[in-house]
């Protein structure tokens, strides 16, 4: 398991979180156990199963906070008996909606 996080405070308010990661040779921790790869944020996480591709792959999710301000934790992660996570730290933005 691992993963990279990154801090943000945001307002009252609807986001977008835009981003790249790449992942390889990733296998699942057993077949109950077949998302290896995590995203979104500590209120909203999304899981997927992997299929293997090396190439960039690009996330995106809503973000929605409620409170007129919130610490907000943004993640993406891998779990797996095995595997390697690449995540383009420059492409991560957050899009305000509304």
């Amino acid at each position: 398991m691992g993963a990279w996080r990154s801090p943000v405070l945001l307002a009252r308010g609807k986001y977008r979180l835009l981003g790249r990661f790449r992942a390889s040779d990733l296998q699942p921790l057993d077949s109950e156990n077949l998302e290896t790869i995590v995203y979104g944020t500590q209120r909203d996480e999304r899981w997927l199963r992997w299929d293997g591709d090396e190439g960039w792959q690009e996330i995106g999710t809503e973000i929605n906070v409620v409170e007129d301000l919130a610490g907000i934790e943004i993640l993406v992660g891998i779990r797996g008996k095995a595997g390697t996570l690449v995540v383009d730290r420059t492409s991560f933005r957050l899009e305000r909606l509304e």
